[in-house]
């Protein structure tokens, strides 16, 4: 919701949001409320930045509830994507009276719901970033640091990175989605073969891995095994439920 703020100097709420261990919550829409009896009026809006910290202004003039033109502020955090109610001030939290700055720290106890699937979110993030480079030549080396760059853009682990840039490397060989590789190594299906073990034991997939090497590999994996890691995927959210296992 768009505030407008006409002749009077606005006052502040500022925050920050962490969640039970403290860590800042980014990304967050956080709204501010004037609370009247069994009504709500709104102020105004944002999401939270990479700290988790958040700021807003209202005026006077936006009050419109009966008795004291002041402000009794109260807020409300919502995820971004689906807007799902996080956390509602109680009525012992709100903020009577407020002043022209209310500092109000919040903590969100609960796990946040996972609300975008992991590889189309990623897919679609790095698509719009790398512009004209498709995924599957996206580099790491001295002249490009593509996968360095995209992680710490995007605030993404870099190995995430690679196993979506590998796994579209390995659709165009195979012609099999590259949700379907994304979703082995995420869950480390490769990782964990019996064929793989002792001295041919691999210990992590990135780029640099040979496309051959890591379709002989999938081809060798347990069926079974892929079966169960795909539906976990799936659960969790890494991949839609749509692929295909025959």
């Amino acid at each position: 919701m768009a505030t407008t703020i006409k002749n009077q100097n606005p006052n502040t709420v500022l925050g920050k949001i962490t969640d039970s261990n403290g860590r800042p919550l980014a990304n967050l829409k956080v709204e501010i409320y004037d609370v009247d009896m069994r009504e709500w009026q709104p102020l105004a809006d944002t999401f939270t930045n990479r700290e988790g910290k958040y700021e807003l202004q209202w005026t006077h003039e936006q009050l419109s509830g009966r008795g004291k033109k002041e402000a009794d502020i109260a807020i409300k955090v919502f995820t971004k994507e689906k807007n799902s109610e996080l956390y509602k001030s109680s009525l012992d939290e709100v903020r009577f009276n407020a002043s022209a700055r209310e500092e109000i720290n919040i903590t969100i106890r609960q796990a946040l719901p996972k609300e975008v699937v992991e590889f189309d979110f990623l897919a679609k993030e790095v698509s719009f970033l790398a512009n004209k480079i498709v995924i599957s030549d996206l580099q790491e080396n001295k002249e490009h640091r593509d996968v360095t760059f995209l992680s710490k853009e995007l605030e993404v682990p870099a190995d995430k990175i690679e196993h979506l840039i590998v796994a579209h490397r390995l659709q165009n060989s195979s012609k099999i989605e590259a949700a379907f590789f994304y979703a082995l190594f995420r869950k480390n299906t490769l990782l964990h073969n019996d064929f793989a073990k002792n001295l041919n034991a691999r210990l992590s997939i990135g780029i640099g891995v040979d496309d051959q090497t890591l379709l002989y590999d999938a081809a060798l994996a347990d069926h079974q095994k892929i079966i169960a890691d795909v539906k976990t995927a799936v659960e969790e959210k890494i991949i839609f439920p749509d692929i295909s296992l025959t």
